[in-house]
Formats: structure tokens, sequence, C-alpha cells
């Protein structure tokens, strides 16, 4: 993923290959085509975009997502990874079983 900067501070653009993410607009495209995206799933994808391919925890995402004082069904967060998976491309992100999510190798072309 890479963050484009302009005089010190942040464009609102993230892109990982064919995939943008606008954070700000909310708008996410993908090989210039728009996809709808929940804030929730919105959310989810730009804290995996931040890690940089490093493993999050479900707790790690849950708490990103719905704060620490929230209580989550239990399988709230497969749902939105499975939209992800879904809206965007099967790899967008790959679960390391045990240990958590990162996100997946850019898309193909």
């Amino acid at each position: 993923a890479r963050v484009r900067r302009a005089a010190g501070r942040a464009v609102p653009e993230v892109r990982h290959g064919e995939l943008q993410v606008y954070p700000d607009s909310g708008k996410v495209l993908l090989g210039g085509v728009s996809v709808s995206l929940s804030r929730r799933e919105l959310a989810l994808l730009g804290k995996l975009i931040n890690a940089r391919g490093a493993v999050l925890s479900e707790e790690q995402l849950k708490d990103g997502l719905y704060g620490m004082d929230t209580s989550v069904e239990s399988n709230a967060l497969n749902v939105h990874i499975h939209h992800l998976r879904r809206k965007l491309y099967r790899d967008v992100v790959i679960t390391e079983r045990g240990l958590g999510y990162r996100l997946g190798p850019p898309p193909p072309p």
C-alpha cells in the first residue's frame, strides 16, 4: 500500500495496486470502477492497509471497528471480511490461522 504525500501532508488517497481508497470521502475504486462499501467495511479495509501487511488480531480489528466498550457478535468481523472479499477480490484479506488477518497482495490487473 502506498500513501501519496504532498508538502508533508497525506493526500486522501491510498493505493494498493489497482485498488484505490479515498478515506475522507469513503470512495473506493477497483480498476477504476467504483465499489460501494459500508462504513465498517471501509474502516476494516483502511485498518488493514495502514498495517502494511502486518497481521492484526481479531481483537485489534474489532476494537478498531467497534471500540472496546461495545459487545460484538462473535461472527461480525467474519461477515465484514466476507463482504470485502465478495465486493473487491478474494485475496484482499488473508487469514493467518491462529494469529489474525492481514492485507493480501494487490488485486490482479
